[in-house]
């Protein structure tokens, strides 16, 4: 078997097994197993990782920017020692060698945005320019799921009450909190406000639990100024 198809039948399985990776999310204990350190399956969990880069490695093939960079090194592959892939032939995509260089509709699948189904984010702009990422459906639902569930190992399994207080502009911090924990919470979305905190604590009471999401410099502002 060749490295090529190696990496298409990688894909294929682990695309068969998406599903079964969503229900073991979906449950608290199965995410506490998969969560916790120290145990073979967390190596199991990071072989797994490494194949689901094999797939991102051939999906990212259909977008324009992706094909001209392998253009420029002959050599680029993923290669096998087995069935364990190495990456060591792959150029590294940076902001100076890949963000920067191509526009963001060249860096997507078949040269264009998807016209449904797909959220763009932007970065803080403290290097310079901010950078645009687009996210699709898929892997807004992954992040979806891993947050809820990090979020259950971490606080149980209670009823709670999330204020996210990140920005709520395009940041990635900002409203994906908010969006993905909609199903899974009670979620207000306030931003950086301590009055509006202050408010919300005070309106609906100590009988809920409450988790409150921020950058942590802010949260400190309002430890130390708020009532």
């Amino acid at each position: 078997m060749n490295d090529k198809t190696r990496a298409i039948a990688i894909t294929a399985g682990l695309t068969a097994l998406r599903p079964v990776r969503t229900l073991a999310l979906r449950s608290p204990n199965m995410t506490r197993l998969m969560l916790t350190s120290g145990l073979p399956l967390e190596r199991t969990l990071s072989r797994i990782g490494e194949r689901r880069l094999v797939g991102a490695v051939r999906a990212a093939n259909q977008a324009p920017a992706y094909r001209q960079l392998l253009s420029e090194h002959p050599d680029a592959e993923v290669g096998f020692d087995g069935l364990d892939p190495d990456f060591s032939k792959l150029p590294v995509t940076d902001k100076a060698s890949y963000v920067k260089r191509f526009s963001v509709e060249e860096r997507c699948r078949g040269g264009k945005l998807p016209g449904r189904g797909v959220t763009i984010d932007e970065s803080s702009g403290t290097g310079g320019t901010p950078n645009n990422w687009v996210r699709g459906i898929e892997e807004r639902a992954d992040m979806r799921l891993m947050l809820q569930s990090s979020g259950r190992v971490l606080l149980g399994d209670a009823p709670i009450f999330v204020i996210n207080a990140f920005a709520l502009g395009p940041w990635a911090t900002g409203m994906t909190i908010s969006m993905s924990l909609a199903d899974a919470a009670i979620v207000k979305s306030v931003g950086p406000d301590i009055a509006k905190i202050e408010n919300t604590l005070k309106l609906f009471g100590p009988g809920y639990r409450y988790l409150l999401c921020g950058y942590p410099p802010f949260l400190k502002r309002l430890l130390d100024q708020a009532d």
